[in-house]
């Protein structure tokens, strides 16, 4: 660990410092952001709108995760540790096309990833490890294509198997 906390070779989230869609501070609602709990996990899901937010976290659901909130995420710090909760409706997640749903749901989870989504051919190919400080609180931040049809199955990779390179 470096003297920030941070391990040595990772880099401030780039991604996080130019990104506006997520927005917010200490104990207050972020939007423009996805927040479902999987594998134990707390995944953050940021992106432009229309970027696939919501589509990745119904494949999420579809294996098992829970929706905490959609669009509007109550992030608060606990701890040292970064948690989002469920907005005033939770459970409810717009499916654009289709309408407003209620799907499986989680009252909290701790964020222990962030994933900004992005199209693969405008991400890097081997990008330095990375973290994002949010509310003063340092979580891996990760970025994916989440319309790819291995987007689940990478997300899975992060969360349960170290990085080597």
């Amino acid at each position: 660990m470096t003297g920030s906390g941070r391990k040595p070779g990772t880099a401030n989230c780039d991604t996080c410092a130019t990104d506006t869609s997520c927005i917010g501070d200490v104990e207050q609602s972020f939007s423009g952001c996805t927040c479902v709990f999987w594998r134990g996990h707390g995944v953050l899901l940021k992106g432009a709108s229309g970027s696939g937010k919501s589509d990745l976290a119904l494949r999420i659901i579809h294996e098992g995760g829970k929706l905490v909130a959609d669009d509007v995420v109550p992030l608060f710090a606990r701890d040292g540790r970064l948690i989002a909760a469920h907005s005033r409706s939770p459970g409810l997640i717009e499916l654009r096309g289709q309408g407003i749903f209620q799907l499986p749901w989680h009252p909290e989870a701790e964020i222990t990833i962030v994933v900004h989504l992005l199209e693969a051919d405008r991400q890097e190919r081997l990008p330095e490890p990375c973290i994002a400080a949010m509310l003063g609180i340092e979580v891996p931040c990760h970025v994916i294509d989440g319309r790819a049809p291995s987007a689940v199955a990478r997300l899975a990779a992060l969360l349960d198997h170290p990085r080597v390179a």
